[in-house]
């Protein structure tokens, strides 16, 4: 958007499949459709980037220069896919689950029997609930554990237990528990699948997971992987295999050319020439084939959304030792089958108290798919297949009492380290009662609530669903502005020590 514009309110939102076209300045008119995905939203409101999909030499790059477009969501396709996929996963649930032959059949019987099943299954030492005997995991030289997180470490280093859930409420350091647990299982010889209902989840975990020292491989669509971690994504990482290949294919490919254009009158030659150049077309295809295969088979952990793991690609790489999904709470059920159907036992960790599975369907809702497998799970064979992390180490300890009040029955602690930190404590903050008020809960309800302020919600002009609240949005704004004058840096970095940040 040129000058002082700014771009209109929209629904849009990184990794959308769109459609670009050129209009006029009403957006009428709209011709030369290109498909694509929405890579980046600018922060400034006057720019939106899009990684389009196009053969080389397209004319249609040309023809969107200087030019009105407009861009639109493709929302059919992408739901389609997403639809397609975990019935896919329902169906081979239902078909394949419990036969002898389907690797997950104890994870699916842990899922879906009683107690008396599970009670055959251990009896016949087809599994086991204990802790893995391995070495002590205090011996971990990247970071020292408390005892809630040593014993999900344990458990779910224990090759012969089909289902792990690790509850971590916030602070709890689960995403580091994972990390740990997942050099430690390749460490005892296990591949390992790690999958979550987003791409910025997964992205996450690649980032956290490239500082190991292991072999990982992250599995999308390249629009959609996180520039920090793209370095890790199966097509940059065949794109660099093949760089001197696809060098070379193209010197033979140019010789070709320029032979065919001495002989363009011998059309026996000529022929022949271009035989060759087709070949060359078959031999590219096939290398690049046969090196996306061996970096997938020589990964030792693969990356990927849930949706994701039903790309072809991974399932013929064959069974996976264990298969790990992060934010499970997040995630509905069916989504869930499509990565765990491909292992032998698998890890649910997350939080099923926060966020759950966003369902836009009411009958889908009612039907049961608003309760993550998650939350199922853990409700089962009186808590057996769960464990809990208990030490958080991020907050003061007046807000983790709040919550542990509220949602995880008084269970939460707080570690020494942060129990009773306080803004106030820096010495570059100013001593004021802001700065030493950990929580501060105020209540805009109306009339009930004690703030005389217009905090009324109101629905979202631009067809999101969601609400907004100008009332509470002065109310924070204002207490960001008094944070701020006491010293307290806004910044969008973690490089900042004392920094803010609103949800």
């Amino acid at each position: 958007i040129e000058g002082e514009h700014k771009l209109p309110p929209t629904t849009l939102s990184p990794g959308d499949m769109v459609c670009v076209r050129t209009c006029n300045s009403r957006g009428e008119g709209a011709t030369s459709c290109m498909q694509g995905f929405l890579y980046n939203l600018g922060e400034d409101g006057c720019s939106i980037t899009v990684a389009l999909e196009s053969r080389h030499g397209d004319p249609t790059f040309s023809r969107l220069f200087g030019k009105s477009v407009r861009i639109d969501r493709i929302q059919g396709l992408a739901d389609a896919l997403t639809y397609e996929r975990n019935l896919e996963a329902l169906m081979l649930l239902q078909r394949n689950g419990l036969l002898k032959s389907n690797a997950s059949i104890d994870v699916v019987a842990t899922l879906f029997g009683d107690s008396k099943d599970v009670m055959k299954m251990e009896q016949n030492c087809l599994i086991d609930w204990g802790e893995s005997s391995l070495p002590d995991p205090r011996l971990s030289e990247r970071c020292a554990f408390d005892d809630s997180q040593l014993r999900a470490l344990s458990l779910g280093l224990n090759k012969k237990r089909p289902v792990l859930v690790i509850q971590g409420p916030p602070g709890t350091g689960k995403t580091v528990l994972l990390t740990e647990l997942i050099v430690r299982a390749v460490r005892q010889g296990e591949s390992v699948l790690v999958t979550a209902p987003s791409n910025a989840a997964v992205d996450n975990m690649v980032e956290r997971l490239s500082r190991t020292g292991l072999n990982i491989v992250r599995v999308g669509n390249p629009a959609r992987i996180s520039p920090s971690v793209t370095s890790k994504s199966l097509a940059e990482i065949v794109n660099g295999r093949l760089g001197q290949f696809r060098k070379e294919l193209e010197r033979k490919r140019t010789d070709l050319r320029k032979d065919l254009r001495d002989c363009i009158e011998d059309d026996s030659l000529a022929a022949g020439i271009r035989q060759l150049l087709k070949q060359l077309g078959r031999d590219l295809e096939m290398k690049e084939k046969e090196t996306i295969m061996e970096v997938l088979s020589d990964a030792q952990v693969v990356l990927s959304t849930n949706t994701g793991a039903a790309d072809p690609l991974i399932r013929k790489t064959g069974c996976f030792d264990l298969v790990i999904i992060d934010e499970a709470g997040q995630g509905i059920e069916p989504s869930c089958w499509i990565p765990i159907l491909q292992g032998k036992r698998c890890i649910l960790a997350g939080d099923h108290c926060q966020l759950a599975p966003a369902i836009l369907s009411r009958k889908a809702l009612e039907g049961g798919l608003g309760k993550s497998m998650m939350e199922r799970a853990s409700l089962l064979h009186d808590g057996l297949l769960t464990t809990r992390l208990t030490v958080q180490h991020r907050m003061h300890d007046s807000i983790a009492s709040w919550a542990s009040k509220e949602m995880y029955q008084g269970l939460l602690q707080s570690s020494h380290s942060v129990a009773s930190h306080l803004l106030a404590d820096s010495p570059v903050v100013k001593d004021t009662w802001i700065t030493r008020c950990p929580l501060l809960l105020l209540d805009t309800r109306m009339p009930y609530g004690i703030l005389n302020v217009d905090c009324v919600e109101h629905l979202d002009p631009a067809g999101t669903g969601s609400f907004y609240n100008d009332g509470e949005a002065d109310i924070v704004t204002q207490h960001v502005l008094n944070l701020v004058h006491c010293g307290i840096y806004i910044s969008f970095t973690s490089l900042i020590e004392h920094r803010i940040n609103i949800v």
